[in-house]
């Protein structure tokens, strides 16, 4: 389960650009933020644990826990227009589409959990199958207050 990288939509190649994570373990296809110290980080607590005005993009790579803060680098795809296929908790409905949601973990975004302040981190685009037993769909972030 992750958000995998499908096209820009204004074109061409994504930008991907590295930062300094914190000691965590980063799989590729996660969500990357800055937490609270301003390292780049992917750990998961709740729903509000990353914010739009935090979200930095998707992990490009995976790494393993470093042992220091700031040690490692990882690169992110930073790219705001960028779209990507992600899985869900469960059945994405049609009415889905359009709205601003949270995510269920750092891979998984909550489709039936429309939002309209900053924890609405990823914006569900379309059904990727079909509505009412798909659990994917196409996705893009959202940077700043929805």
């Amino acid at each position: 389960m992750a958000f995998v990288y499908q096209y820009n939509s204004s074109g061409g190649d994504p930008v991907v650009e590295s930062f300094r994570v914190a000691n965590v373990a980063v799989t590729r296809g996660s969500i990357a933020y800055f937490d609270g110290s301003g390292w780049l980080s992917n750990v998961w607590a709740a729903a509000n644990t990353v914010l739009t005005t935090t979200l930095l993009g998707v992990a490009d790579e995976t790494i393993a826990a470093s042992g220091t803060d700031g040690l490692t680098e990882l690169a992110v795809v930073v790219t705001k227009d960028a779209r990507y296929i992600a899985d869900t908790t469960g059945a994405v409905e049609q009415t889905d589409i359009g709205t601003n949601v949270t995510l269920d973990s750092i891979l998984v975004a909550d489709e039936d959990d429309p939002v309209t302040d900053n924890t609405g981190t990823v914006k569900m685009l379309k059904v990727n199958g079909t509505a009412g037993t798909a659990t994917q769909a196409l996705v893009s972030l959202n940077f700043g207050t929805p």
